[in-house]
């Protein structure tokens, strides 16, 4: 039997009375996300405008599954760096339409470090990821979900302030180079550590160097203890929190409810693993 011949017994299959059945069919109907225009064009006769609704219905709910499955298995992942590519790469492919732990990040993260190659310094990476323009802070449009995906921004060059961090980070571990992140409310930053003091670095503002002093307003640092804090590099958990939570806001203010309703499912079990 050939995939086209097996994807159209499935189409055949949607119109089964039972729901398990159908849910069922969402499932494996993911396993044909690439080949579905080509492979629906090939129907005969095409499917009812009903049917491609029901379609499209059941491929995003199996998605939406099986991302909180691939959840529960990513935080099982021992390496804090590698956990943290892991999760914001299903966060790219669901975002962006694609297959989950499809690994795209991954190879496109290998492919932008390689041209920063024999770059030495944090800074030095900086300057050539943020200070020369390649990647910038999107004002225009902050709150798009594609703002955490960061395949997204690595094609387009802009996002915010916690993915850009983030990329920073994660190229910057292939480079052997130590990065990490600050949670300084309101705004992500990125931090690296030195010998005479850690720098503090707003990748949003084009790799801006933050004065501390500039950041601790006083209400602010007796509500949150930031003060303590501030050179203190964020965990994995807390950034990805912060990631969760703009996707969850991104996708209320479009009312996409169930988009919405998945990135809060994983908040919950963010928050389970970390008291765990």
């Amino acid at each position: 039997m050939t995939k086209f011949t097996e994807f159209a017994s499935l189409i055949r299959l949607l119109d089964d009375e039972s729901e398990s059945v159908r849910t069922a069919v969402g499932r494996r109907l993911l396993d044909y996300e690439d080949e579905l225009p080509e492979f629906i064009s090939q129907l005969d006769p095409l499917p009812s405008t009903e049917t491609f609704a029901l379609l499209n219905r059941l491929i995003r709910e199996a998605k939406c599954e099986t991302l909180t499955d691939h959840w529960d298995d990513i935080l099982t992942e021992s390496d804090p760096v590698q956990r943290l590519e892991l999760a914001l790469g299903v966060i790219a492919d669901y975002v962006d339409g694609l297959h989950l732990r499809s690994m795209r990040l991954t190879k496109a993260l290998d492919e932008l470090a390689t041209e920063f190659e024999g770059t030495r310094t944090a800074l030095g990476l900086v300057e050539k990821l943020f200070r020369s323009g390649r990647f910038t802070g999107n004002r225009a449009d902050y709150y798009d979900p594609k703002n955490s995906s960061l395949l997204a921004i690595i094609e387009d060059g802009s996002g915010n302030p916690i993915s850009l961090a983030c990329l920073l980070i994660l190229v910057g571990k292939r480079l052997d180079l130590e990065i990490g992140g600050c949670n300084y409310p309101g705004h992500f930053l990125s931090l690296i550590p030195r010998d005479d003091g850690a720098i503090l670095v707003d990748c949003f503002n084009a790799g801006q160097v933050v004065v501390p002093e500039d950041l601790i307003d006083a209400q602010v640092a007796e509500a949150t203890n930031i003060g303590d804090s501030l050179f203190q590099a964020a965990s994995t958990e807390v950034i990805l929190l912060r990631v969760l939570r703009n996707l969850e806001r991104a996708f209320h203010q479009l009312k996409q409810e169930q988009d919405r309703a998945v990135f809060e499912d994983l908040i919950e079990r963010m928050l389970v693993s970390v008291m765990v």
